[in-house]
C-alpha cells in the first residue's frame, strides 16, 4: 500500500504575478470524523491582493500531484488590521521592547524568518528593508529606555 510522504504535504502561494512561490507545512488533522483532513495557512496580507495557489503532495512510489493538476487556484485577499497595536521593534508583541525584540529581529535579518506582523514591525527606520541598520536602531532603542 501506497502512504503519503508526511513532508511533501505543502500549499504553495504568491501574490499575483509574483516570480516566487512560498510554501508552507500541512498537516494532518487528528479527526476520528474524518482520517484524511489535512490543514494548512497562507500568511495574511498588509495590503489587498490576489494570491495564486496550489497543494501538491508525494507519496511512496515517488509519484507528484498537485490541485489544480495544471495552474492554480486565485482568490482575493483583503488586509488585515491586526498588526496595527503593535508598537515597531516589538517583534514578539509583548508590550516591552527587550533583548528578546533584539534577538527576534536578529534571526529575521539572518534567516528571513518572517510573519506578518514581526515583518510589519521590523523595519526600524522605515526604509523598506529590514537590515542590521534595524538592529542597531533597535539596539539604541532598548538602551535608552
Amino acid at each position: 500500500m501506497l502512504s503519503l510522504i508526511i513532508d511533501s504535504m505543502k500549499v504553495f502561494w504568491r501574490i499575483f504575478d509574483s516570480q516566487y512561490w512560498s510554501d508552507q507545512q500541512m498537516f494532518k488533522l487528528d479527526s476520528p470524523d474524518n482520517e484524511n483532513f489535512w490543514i494548512g495557512g497562507i500568511p495574511a496580507l498588509l495590503d489587498t491582493g490576489t494570491i495564486q495557489y496550489y497543494i501538491q503532495a508525494a507519496d511512496s512510489s515517488g509519484r507528484i500531484e498537485k490541485s489544480p493538476l495544471a495552474g492554480w487556484h486565485s482568490f482575493v485577499a483583503i488586509p488585515t488590521s491586526a498588526c496595527l497595536t503593535w508598537t515597531i521593534g516589538d517583534v514578539d508583541n509583548n508590550e516591552d521592547l527587550n533583548v528578546i525584540d533584539l534577538l527576534l529581529l536578529t534571526d529575521i535579518v539572518s534567516s528571513s524568518v518572517l510573519g506578518l506582523c514581526p515583518e510589519s514591525i521590523s523595519d526600524i527606520n522605515s526604509d523598506g528593508e529590514i537590515s542590521i541598520v534595524d538592529i542597531e536602531l533597535l539596539v539604541n532603542i532598548i538602551m535608552n529606555q
